[in-house]
């Protein structure tokens, strides 16, 4: 850019004076002169052209140029006859385009007269232009020059100012430029400010950087637009600044240094912060600026730990140590900057998760900042939480940033898969009482992928259960009934199962104390498992029949009983009817009683008997139901005599009554045995026995 003076238009016009200051101008043979100056005609003191300061002829800079007007403001010719330039600077000064003389100038007509100021010497400067008329009244008038030669240095003369990293102006020349921080893949711009303060033009000819190539080719510093050249020289007028615009382009979170040399045809404004070397050549020379430059690049580098994770692993030892938490399982994420930028995070999502299995807990929602190595929001440490379901998933955690996407890979439902036995046994897998055990432990697993959720469980009785007893029994204590079956210090329900993981629980079988034998029960177990969601286990137990009944029985009136027959007579003998023999198979143990007890009769028929027999019958009964009112007995046998099965003579045979105390109902009875002649006579054998329950 050069700089350029504003040009003065001065018109100088000689105006006549008046006579005394009163007279009017009366010529009519002549023109009329009048000045004018930047459009407006004044009087011969006003008629000053005032230069701007200027640099010295001897720098070779452009002389500084004005001009004036001579008009003619009367109706004939003016006639110019001189127009000479004069006094004590008249050197500084010059006419560009003096009028050949003499010169005519029409009526309201004017010519112009340039002139330009190139000082000799510094300090203030002045001279006078003489114009020489025929107008009558004013045949000469003067026009005064007035200029200042600048004290400046003749040759261009430079000076480098910069800003530092934080725009701030930096005291002194540009030593060094140093960038702010610039993200990796972003450019900053930054100029050097380049100063002529001498009086020539400052011609920058060269800019070159060095030490910035990179291996790819390309730069890190790098000059902004298109550089100077000898045949296209960057031109700095004197007492002007142009900028020198630099590009920092890091490609990575490394500090560049690099040297930049301007080459220019100048000599630098401070010699003293002249410094530098150019590369093998020693100090550089007056007409080069060097200007050291540096700058970091910065860079996020963000990380999501772990990679994946697998929801079906809950022990905690896992990439994503997965956790349970009620029903959900959670697993756990790191999203880190271990760069030095910071980054912009826009979403965190799984996209394909339309059902809702996962769920994701941030501390703070996004978009969030997410600071450099170092910052108090460097690390973000977040969860997220699987919802178990009946299927599997395998779905992507995607993070978006400015920096790029990063993703996790989530797997989870393996569906929860009950572990249980068919069957439990109280007899070691035998039906033998003496085998009994209570209680049993039943161990409960998880062998899927997703944590087993177990609601209450419970006892039914199946068609398909063996066994000779009910699952309840009437409660000996009140009304109802009570299980065979329980568990025993029973958890909390619903229960979860972690995969891989068990749980043992206790049954117990509480044993009808008066009823024995083999009872078989089904434990339904609901549970999360898609596949068995009712799983069934059989619970067996055998014990001891009739052991330990409710009441045993003493017999009370045993009268021996006969009767006189043709041929003999018959005689029932019950003194020996209570028997305490054990009937239970096997014997109840510790010589308990089974409860079953049974009452004989003896039956004898003497010899000589003839044609008579007897029909032997075992009756069992329970107490408290009658057979028949006969005598207020509860148990009425007959026997009749003259069947074929009966007893040679002489001999004995047993009638047998059976009585269970078992029953819960159990009562006084009467028992009642008849022995009558079934040939019509009237002659009988009778005997009672009254039974008593007791503990």
């Amino acid at each position: 850019m050069r700089r350029t003076w504003p040009s003065l238009l001065v018109t100088l016009a000689l105006i006549p004076a008046c006579n005394c200051g009163t007279k009017p101008h009366t010529n009519t043979t002549s023109g009329i002169v009048v000045l004018s100056v930047n459009g407006h005609d004044v009087t011969e003191d006003d008629t000053a052209l005032s230069f701007d300061p200027a640099c010295l002829a001897s720098s070779g800079n452009a002389a500084v140029g004005k001009s004036f007007l001579i008009k003619n403001s009367g109706t004939n010719n003016l006639s110019i006859t001189k127009v000479a330039l004069g006094g004590a600077n008249a050197g500084s000064f010059k006419i560009t385009n003096p009028p050949t003389l003499p010169a005519s100038i029409s009526a309201a007509t004017s010519i112009e007269i340039d002139v330009q100021f190139a000082p000799l010497v510094q300090g203030n400067q002045s001279a006078t232009i003489t114009v020489d008329t025929d107008d009558p009244n004013k045949g000469e008038v003067n026009v005064r020059l007035t200029g200042q030669g600048e004290s400046l240095a003749p040759q261009p003369t430079w000076t480098s100012t910069c800003e530092d990293q934080t725009g701030a102006p930096q005291d002194g020349s540009c030593e060094f430029l140093t960038f702010a921080d610039t993200a990796s893949g972003l450019v900053t711009t930054k100029p050097v400010h380049l100063q002529n303060s001498g009086c020539a033009t400052l011609n920058v000819t060269d800019i070159s950087i060095l030490n910035a190539g990179l291996p790819d080719g390309g730069a890190v510093f790098r000059l902004h637009g298109a550089p100077p050249s000898a045949a296209s020289p960057l031109a700095i007028p004197s007492g002007t600044t142009v900028d020198v615009q630099l590009d920092f382009a890091p490609v990575d979170s490394s500090t560049s240094l690099a040297d930049l040399y301007i080459t220019t045809n100048g000599v630098p404004g401070d010699p003293n912060g002249h410094q530098g070397f150019l590369p093998d050549s020693g100090l550089l020379p007056d007409g080069i600026i060097y200007v050291g430059l540096q700058g970091t690049g910065t860079q996020a580098q963000v990380t999501l730990t772990p990679p994946q994770c697998d929801f079906n692993q809950t022990d905690g030892g896992g990439l994503c140590q997965a956790t349970l938490s009620g029903s959900d399982v959670v697993g756990h994420f790191v999203l880190q900057n271990v760069g030095n930028a910071a980054v912009q995070v826009t979403s965190v999502a799984v996209p394909a998760d339309d059902g809702g299995v996962f769920t994701i807990n941030l501390p703070q929602p996004a978009p969030f900042q997410l600071d450099a190595e170092g910052g108090a929001n460097a690390t973000v440490n977040f969860t997220v939480a699987y919802h178990p379901f009946n299927g599997t998933a395998a779905e992507d955690l995607v993070i978006a940033t400015s920096a790029g996407s990063l993703t996790s890979h989530l797997v989870a439902g393996s569906p929860a898969i009950i572990n249980v036995p068919t069957n439990l046994d109280f007899n070691n897998g035998t039906f033998d009482p003496n085998q009994y055990s209570s209680p049993q432990t039943l161990t409960v697993r998880d062998t899927g992928g997703t944590p087993l959720i177990v609601q209450t469980p419970s006892f039914t009785q199946e068609s398909a259960d063996g066994g000779q007893e009910a699952c309840a029994y009437p409660n000996p204590s009140g009304s109802g009934t009570l299980p065979r079956f329980a568990l025993s210090s029973a958890p909390t329900f619903p229960l979860t199962i972690n995969p891989s993981g068990t749980t043992d629980w206790t049954l117990t079988h509480t044993r009808d104390p008066h009823i024995g034998g083999q009872v078989e029960c089904t434990l339904h177990i609901p549970s999360n498992d898609p596949a068995t969601p009712d799983a069934l286990v059989t619970v067996s137990a055998a014990t001891y029949v009739n052991c330990d009944p409710f009441a045993t029985f003493t017999p009370t009136g045993n009268l021996p009983g006969s009767a006189s027959t043709d041929g003999g007579v018959i005689t029932l003998d019950g003194s020996n009817s209570l028997d305490t023999d054990a009937n239970s198979t096997p014997a109840c143990p510790n010589g308990q009683s089974d409860g079953l007890q049974t009452f004989r009769w003896t039956l004898t028929v003497p010899p000589g008997t003839t044609r008579y027999g007897t029909h032997l019958e075992t009756v069992t009964a329970g107490l408290g139901t009658c057979a028949s009112s006969n005598d207020g007995g509860c148990v009425d046998l007959s026997v009749s005599l003259g069947s074929s099965n009966f007893p040679p003579y002489g001999n004995s045979a047993l009638v047998n009554v059976v009585v269970d105390g078992n029953d819960p109902s159990a009562e006084p009875a009467t028992i009642k045995l008849q022995v009558t002649d079934t040939t019509g006579r009237t002659n009988t054998a009778s005997d009672q026995l009254v039974v008593t329950p007791g503990p």
